[in-house]
């Protein structure tokens, strides 16, 4: 199953929800990819052990402006806690530096960065998390 938008795809596996994000985020682009993770969270992994492998490889750095919004917008989605972040970010030091602001670790979330999407995944799965598809219709979320 795969929610797809002109800036970013949500795929869901068994125990990943992998998201890949394109081009630049507003405020408007964030709250959609909010509501849209939100009704896969809530209809596949409530009460489950689960994981994201997010690739921001290729999305556009915000403008410095757009970071108190963006970084609001993610605490208010905090609740719905994965145990793991894998985040890829390639090479860049900068985009590295600027989603670590954005995203708080805590005792129960753990958010480690990775230059490759294998890398990631291959962390992601020596933790106990599958990436085996789910058949799961568009409704159902």
């Amino acid at each position: 199953m795969q929610i797809e938008t002109n800036f970013y795809t949500i795929a869901v596996y068994t125990s990943i929800c992998h998201v890949t994000v394109y081009s630049s985020w507003d405020e408007r682009v964030m709250e959609d990819y909010i509501k849209h993770r939100t009704g896969v969270v809530s209809n596949l992994y409530t009460g489950k052990k689960w994981a994201i492998l997010m690739d921001m490889r290729e999305w556009t750095l915000h403008a410095p402006d757009a970071e108190k919004t963006i970084t609001q917008i993610i605490k208010r989605t905090f609740f719905q806690k994965p145990s793991n972040y894998a985040v890829i970010v390639g090479k860049s030091e900068i985009k590295k530096w600027q989603v670590n602001k954005s995203f708080t670790e805590t005792d129960k979330v753990h958010i480690k960065y990775f230059e490759t999407l294998d890398e990631g995944k291959s962390w992601l799965t020596s933790l106990g998390y599958k990436m085996t598809p789910l058949d799961t219709p568009k409704n159902d979320l």
